[in-house]
């Protein structure tokens, strides 16, 4: 910001001056904090630092005159305790503290929040209607009671945090049957549930054989073999795919498989139940299920996608979740997730981790891998209400290890719904498990 020749200041109530007075201060540079009041009840803070002026407040607008940001043009409307990303319009070098003069990536805001410049009583705002890449740490810092940090949106509808990177080019065909193959860096480069990707902004499921249905294991073995006399593929053809086995009536069990050798079958570790005869399973996650339109198989180990298309995949734009969490609040207390959309983060959307008085309110989450919203770890008198969460794939909500948390008027729809793509073992598939244990499954 440029050094202020002249700011006029005009506070509504302010304890050394009275009310509707106005202050003309000429270069203003003054180290430390005034105290301001919006009513009375309330009292935010105004932090000038040398040349840079902080509104820490929630939601009150103060009229400024003078240059205040880059491209100010003076007598303009800046709210108190706000930080803009705005992801086509914004730039990381501006001040972020007015929609003008947003910052662009939530990177950017990460490293105010690292820096501790994000504090109590302050709104992070993410442009409605805009797509947002990224994870957001609160960093270990609080809001108090009255005065949380809140990240929501602002304009009209909601603003989307995504954990997906998007594709434009780089696919090559396999010469095997409309199999196309990525390999990215930025692709998880360890064993994770990719909760679906997006082709041309369709939701397509990770392919599978058959397409539909149960094959049936004849006999077992051992825990680790199986023998199904159906099985017609040649020796070896689902070594390293996925199998997901029915192992009890109440849950859905993954393993690797090491070896196939006509009907046989063998995996790489146990179940969670012992196989039993009789019981179903199919394969996932090989380039030998992809025959549809959307499937694909995902190999961590070279970071590297299939996809099965008809066509060339070099002209469509491709989603494909990065990232582990959407919104990560953990040693923070007071701190509001409110109006956003949060998808495609392989593991949970929003995560409250020894976080205290929080609350998530007014959110839709969606396509996020293993929870929707996972609150643990000692993550008391939190507050979840009115958000609704579909199209998750192992749990909706999940609180465990945590006191006084309430689950109140959330809307929840297709959690679980797709065998496979959850997690295998127990406390999975569910729309709300409340549990004294930590957070399991495989």
């Amino acid at each position: 910001m440029s050094e202020m020749k002249r700011l006029l200041i005009i506070l509504l109530l302010v304890p050394t001056i009275a009310f509707g007075q106005t202050r003309t201060v000429n270069n203003l540079k003054i180290n430390g904090y005034l105290k301001v009041s919006d009513n009375g009840s309330r009292v935010d803070t105004l932090k000038i630092s040398n040349d840079s002026l902080y509104m820490y407040s929630g939601g009150i607008a103060y009229h400024i005159q003078g240059d205040t940001s880059p491209g100010g043009t003076g007598d303009e409307d800046i709210y108190a305790g706000d930080y803009f990303i705005n992801a086509l319009h914004g730039n990381d070098e501006w001040s972020g503290t007015r929609a003008d003069s947003a910052w662009k990536t939530i990177t950017r805001l990460n490293t105010e929040i690292t820096a501790g410049n994000i504090g109590a009583g302050d709104t992070i705002s993410l442009r409605a209607g805009q797509v947002h890449h990224g994870s957001i740490a609160s960093g270990g810092y609080d809001g108090s009671s009255g005065n949380e940090i809140t990240v929501t949106s602002y304009g009209t509808g909601r603003a989307t945090l995504t954990g997906a990177k998007r594709i434009t080019t780089g696919w090559s065909d396999t010469d095997d049957n409309n199999i196309w193959k990525l390999t990215d860096e930025d692709l998880p480069s360890t064993d994770v549930d990719l909760p679906g990707i997006k082709i041309n902004s369709t939701w397509y499921a990770i392919g599978r054989y058959p397409n539909s249905g149960w094959l049936t294991m004849d006999a077992v073995d051992t825990d680790t073999i199986f023998y199904d006399a159906g099985i017609t593929q040649a020796d070896h053809t689902w070594d390293d795919a996925q199998a997901v086995i029915r192992d009890s009536r109440f849950s859905i069990a993954r393993s690797q498989v090491h070896r196939q050798t006509g009907d046989s079958v063998y995996l790489t570790e146990t179940t969670y139940h012992a196989l039993d005869q009789g019981w179903g399973y199919f394969f996932q996650n090989d380039t030998n299920c992809l025959d549809q339109n959307g499937e694909w198989a995902f190999d961590y180990s070279t970071q590297t996608i299939y996809v099965y298309w008809n066509d060339d995949m070099n002209d469509c734009v491709v989603d494909v979740p990065t990232l582990e969490e959407g919104i990560y609040l953990t040693g923070s207390n007071y701190w509001i997730v409110d109006s956003l959309i949060i998808e495609m983060f392989y593991a949970q959307g929003l995560h409250l981790s020894t976080s205290d008085y929080c609350q998530a309110t007014n959110n839709l989450i969606r396509y996020c891998g293993t929870w929707g919203i996972r609150n643990g770890g000692s993550a008391d008198n939190n507050v979840i209400q009115y958000n609704t969460l579909t199209n998750l794939p192992n749990n909706g909500i999940r609180v465990y290890l945590s006191t006084g948390v309430q689950v109140l008027n959330n809307t929840m729809t297709n959690i679980g719904m797709i065998p496979g793509m959850g997690q295998g073992g127990t406390d999975t598939y569910s729309a709300i498990i409340e549990s004294a244990a930590a957070a399991g499954g495989n």
